[in-house]
């Protein structure tokens, strides 16, 4: 019997585990808010500035990815909560979005991938280039790029892009949007704001 090869799949096409599982649903709720949130940011800088979609389309499939993920886990939630066993529905999330928002004002991505990765970057017309700062990938050039004025980064060798809060994930492994986010409020200085519970 002649069996045709199976075409490589993609990186998005590899069966992964969702990390979101072993989560309470809170958290998993706020987690899919805020990639919601940092999708938006995303589709918004694509829109005003056509030139830099390359840099936000391999952070959108990620995050795509991310929120079927959430999707899925809360799906199965919701069909679980009847069950005399399941935890309480949460009422409301924590709103994040505005530490988001104060954190990107305040963090400067070119002085947060030096300072992180030992990396130097130059200025190579209105971004700033360098070596990829990610240990994974043995960069011989500089196919690292950032954007100063959009705060978004693009390695044209691994494919990974995103912004600050995808590049404190990435770079130190960290799986949770929030756990980036207290990463980047201290390294900001920056104690958790009064956060809004919205009643969902």
């Amino acid at each position: 019997m002649i069996t045709q090869p199976r075409p490589a799949r993609t990186a998005l096409q590899e069966p992964r585990e969702n990390w979101f599982r072993y989560l309470p649903t809170t958290t998993v709720m706020t987690e899919a808010e805020l990639i919601l949130y940092e999708l938006a940011e995303l589709n918004q800088d694509a829109e005003d500035e056509p030139a830099s979609r390359s840099f936000v389309e391999e952070s959108r499939q990620y995050l795509l990815a991310a929120v079927e993920d959430a999707n899925a886990i809360l799906a199965r939630c919701q069909r679980l909560r009847h069950r005399p066993e399941a935890p309480p529905w949460p009422l409301s999330v924590p709103d994040r979005r505005p530490d988001v928002d104060a954190v990107k004002a305040r963090v400067d991505l070119v002085i947060l991938v030096e300072k992180y990765s030992l990396t130097p970057l130059r200025q190579a017309g209105q971004q700033m280039k360098g070596r990829c700062p990610f240990l994974d990938h043995e960069d011989k050039t500089a196919s690292f790029f950032v954007h100063p004025q959009k705060q978004l980064y693009k390695c044209w060798g691994c494919g990974r892009a995103g912004d600050a809060l995808s590049f404190v994930r990435d770079f130190l492994g960290v799986e949770r949007f929030a756990t980036a986010l207290d990463v980047l409020m201290a390294e900001a200085g920056m104690t958790p704001s009064e956060r809004v519970a919205r009643v969902g």
